[in-house]
Order: C-alpha cells, then sequence, then structure tokens
C-alpha cells in the first residue's frame, strides 16, 4: 500500500466506477463457473449482440466443452473462436478434420497441434493447397511413412527437406 500511494498519490473513494465487464487485473480471466451447462455455453457462442467477443473465447476454450458446444465454436464467425475449439483436448476426431480444412490457417495450425492429432488427421492436411501446412506436417512427430511419401513429393523444396529429416521416415521414403 505505501508503494502504491508513493507512486499515484493518495486514493480517494469514488473518483472513479469500474465497468461491471472490466477486470482490475487488465488480464483475462475466465469467469465462467466450472459446471456451467453445455447448453449454456452452445448459447455464449450464438452470433448475439448480448455476449461479447471475450465471452465467446471463453466458451470456446471452457475445460468442459463437449462435442455439441465445440461444432458451434467450430463454425462461428471469428477464427480466434474456431481457433480455440480446434486446440481444446475435447475435440473429436471427426472435428478435427473439420477444422484442418477451415480457409483460415490460424485454425488448422491450431488443429495440427492439438495434442489429439492422429496420422489421419495430417493426411487430411497434406490435401490442403497449403506449403506451409505440408511443412508442419513434414516435420510433425506423429508423421507416418505414407504421409512422408506425400510430402516428399511436393514441389515445395522445403516440405521435402522437413520429410526427409523427420525422424519418422524409413528407408522406403528415402529411396
Amino acid at each position: 500500500h505505501r508503494v502504491a500511494s508513493e507512486l499515484s498519490g493518495e486514493y480517494k473513494q469514488g473518483s472513479f466506477e469500474i465497468h461491471p465487464k472490466v477486470y482490475h487485473d487488465s488480464g483475462r480471466i475466465n469467469t465462467l463457473p466450472p459446471k456451467i451447462s453445455e447448453d449454456h455455453l452452445i448459447d455464449m457462442l450464438k452470433p448475439n449482440r448480448a455476449h461479447s467477443a471475450d465471452e465467446a473465447y471463453q466458451a470456446a476454450s471452457h475445460p468442459n466443452i463437449g462435442a455439441r458446444a465445440l461444432d458451434v465454436a467450430l463454425g462461428h464467425m471469428d477464427p480466434h473462436v474456431r481457433s480455440l475449439a480446434a486446440k481444446h483436448p475435447n475435440i473429436t476426431s471427426e472435428q478435427l478434420h473439420h477444422a484442418l480444412k477451415d480457409v483460415n490457417h490460424q485454425v488448422s495450425l491450431s488443429a495440427i497441434n492439438n495434442r489429439n492429432i492422429k496420422p489421419e488427421h495430417l493426411l487430411t492436411a497434406l490435401g490442403r493447397d497449403n506449403p506451409y501446412m505440408h511443412t508442419i506436417v513434414a516435420g510433425h512427430d506423429k508423421a507416418t511413412p505414407e504421409g512422408l511419401d506425400k510430402a516428399l513429393d511436393s514441389q515445395d523444396e522445403g516440405v521435402r527437406n522437413y520429410a526427409v529429416r523427420n525422424s519418422n521416415a524409413t528407408e522406403g521414403n528415402l529411396l
């Protein structure tokens, strides 16, 4: 308290009002209750003026979000909401495939970096016309020899270099 008063002078009660949606620490805090219903999360993710973008971000990253709410989040118009859903640990395999095909590259990258990613998802990513995505797949620790073969067929030299250096590359990939 002493340091604060020396730096900013004496605090005068009531000198300003804090809006109820502004947090004192200016940081993002997940203020949603841990046992919030999935229906409420879905409601928060629907395009609606009653909910702020921050509330949609909180809903999309809530630890207890389920598949239905993640479907809504992956269809959201805000790519940040879709990206949060794509990296969520509760995302299903089908939803990961969907996120990997998103038009926004950040959403796809969030999906490819999801801990639940499987080799078949990486093949979906290789099906996109995006050399950067191909580079990420070629260097991915879950890339399979089949996926690395596709990466080695790339027109992009960087993609091929990553595929050759991948620890999952087999002798068959390199011949």
